[in-house]
């Protein structure tokens, strides 16, 4: 994952903690944009961590809240973090949205961290999440 941190410029601690998590995810945000190209041109989508670190990392493109969690799930575990998925739904005016977010679950940092990207790119930092029983 050395790649991926050079890829989002992040040199930095890598110790599992909030800070870090904080500190990696803003690089990423910064770094790797929101784009669905391959879905409007009608492109095979591949999930795989492989798929995903060709294209984000090698290609250094952008993807959409699949690829783009799928792979910083797959960065942030291979740093350690214990990292769980949720699935958010967000509305837009045409009609609803669901994406998925990677979450940090409550035993490691004493909360729920909602820590992805969803609708565009839309999480701005990473954000304490509402449990929603």
């Amino acid at each position: 994952m050395n790649a991926y941190l050079e890829r989002i410029n992040y040199r930095d601690s890598t110790t599992a903690n909030l800070n870090t998590l904080r500190a990696i995810h803003r690089a990423h945000l910064l770094t790797v944009p929101f784009e669905n190209l391959d879905i409007a041109l009608g492109r095979k989508i591949a999930l795989d961590q492989d798929a995903l670190t060709r294209k984000l990392v090698e290609r250094r493109r952008g993807g959409f809240c699949y690829e783009l969690n799928g792979a910083f799930t797959a960065l942030l575990r291979s740093l350690r973090f214990h990292v769980s998925f949720a699935f958010g739904t967000g509305r837009t005016k045409r009609r609803g949205r669901t994406g998925v977010r990677p979450l940090m679950p409550a035993s490691r940092f004493g909360r729920t961290m909602a820590c992805g990207r969803w609708l565009r790119g839309s999480v701005s930092g990473t954000t304490e999440a509402a449990d929603e029983g």
